[in-house]
């Protein structure tokens, strides 16, 4: 009797012994339950975080893409506006030298201007001269005249006095 009551007390605390350590597996089973759960939530709000964080960099590429759009758009206008401003000098740079060659034109017309207006006073100087010539000749050449009449027609009447009258002024 003292072995059956000694392996029912084997027994006994063998069953408490496994109790106790089932009390510790449930214990562990449960914190580890409970660690897989917290690890599950974990899981879950680094999911939801990992989600939303790809949400946003979804966002931020459709904003990048839309910065760069308007980028490579403002790159065209600058292009475009460079263009014109390059035409434009183009443009001022061709009318520079169009209006330059206009000065020299003008430079070159009003010597040239100047040169007839010295040959119009010049000729007009000499026209002028020859006048004064032509007056001082014709006068010299009316006295010339006059004396050369004079002494014509002394000869004349010299010469019907020698002659005798023979001569009748106007009727030969």
């Amino acid at each position: 009797n003292k072995k059956i009551l000694a392996t029912e007390e084997k027994l006994r605390e063998q069953q408490k012994t496994e109790h106790q350590m089932n009390a510790k597996l449930r214990k562990i089973a449960e914190a580890s339950a409970g660690q897989k759960n917290d690890q599950g939530q974990k899981y879950e709000d680094l999911h939801s975080k990992v989600e939303a964080l790809e949400k946003g960099n979804a966002e931020l590429n459709k904003k990048a893409t839309t910065v760069e759009a308007t980028i490579n758009s403002m790159d065209i206008v600058i292009h475009n506006i460079q263009g014109k401003v390059d035409g434009i000098q183009h443009v001022q740079e061709a009318t520079e030298k169009k209006l330059t060659e206009v000065i020299h034109n003008a430079e070159a017309t009003k010597v040239k201007h100047d040169a007839f207006d010295k040959q119009i006073k010049t000729l007009e100087e000499k026209e002028k001269a020859a006048d004064q010539k032509l007056n001082k000749m014709m006068i010299e050449t009316d006295q010339k005249g006059k004396e050369l009449t004079g002494t014509l027609n002394n000869e004349v009447e010299s010469l019907q006095k020698k002659n005798g009258n023979l001569f009748i002024s106007g009727t030969d």
